[in-house]
């Protein structure tokens, strides 16, 4: 599941200048660039443990220096999920259908 400017495991390791082993399973890695910022959010798997990194920049930089990837059961990010909102940078309501795909997922 990747999205805007995230193709492949390389692209989410380039753009937050990091070198980090490809992981068991992406569940999502999208990087949205409206005029003048971004916002980023991977979510993976390794082993048991799931992982979600999120990031954002205005226009003068990039992701760099920001992964800090928190770690969760896959109850806990089902919980993580369904609270608040999430990729709301996305236009129209992209964004809920990306959340209830993961939240599918994980069921």
């Amino acid at each position: 599941m990747y999205y805007g400017d995230f193709q492949s495991w390389h692209d989410v390791c380039e753009q937050f200048q990091v070198e980090v082993p490809e992981p068991d399973e992406v569940l999502l890695a999208i990087y949205d660039q409206p005029p003048y910022e971004g916002y980023a959010d991977v979510i993976y798997r390794v082993g048991e443990q799931y992982f979600w990194a999120t990031a954002s920049h205005c226009s003068c930089y990039g992701l760099e220096g920001q992964w800090e990837p928190e770690c969760y059961s896959r109850e806990q990010l089902r919980e993580a999920l369904q609270r608040g909102l999430h990729f709301y940078s996305l236009e129209d309501d992209e964004g809920s259908r990306i959340r209830q795909s993961l939240l599918e997922q994980l069921a």
